[in-house]
């Protein structure tokens, strides 16, 4: 599901690869909030109808919700801020450290970080 939403958003917004050994092994998505977010057909030619059987519609209809509430929760608090909607690794290379190293490089590629600590199900800005 992360890989077809990172294709789906990818041409809108700027996504950053690993890539080991000429594969991807992690990617960061982060949304530009002055570009229109993917839409039906962006996740159709994504590859997204190839997901429907296998994951299941409501559990795709789930992460369109979550990722929705979070993008209008972003656009509400901070309009004009960039945020990191999704940063995956591949389960083969999970506690390698790319994940933290792709968060480490993100003010290299100009992007500011704040602080979040998760609150009774909500994240703030700390």
């Amino acid at each position: 599901l992360h890989r077809v939403n990172i294709k789906a958003n990818a041409q809108q917004n700027k996504c950053f690869v690993g890539v080991k050994d000429g594969e991807i092994v992690s990617a960061a998505l982060i949304q530009d909030p002055a570009k229109k977010k993917a839409d039906v057909e962006d996740y159709v030619k994504a590859g997204g109808l190839s997901l429907v059987y296998p994951v299941g519609l409501s559990k795709i209809l789930d992460f369109f919700h979550f990722s929705e509430d979070a993008r209008a929760d972003c656009d509400h608090k901070h309009p004009s801020a960039w945020y990191l909607e999704v940063l995956a690794v591949d389960n083969s290379m999970k506690g390698c450290g790319l994940g933290s190293g792709m968060l480490q490089a993100l003010p290299k590629w100009g992007f500011a970080m704040e602080k979040l600590t998760m609150q009774s199900s909500e994240w703030e800005l700390m």
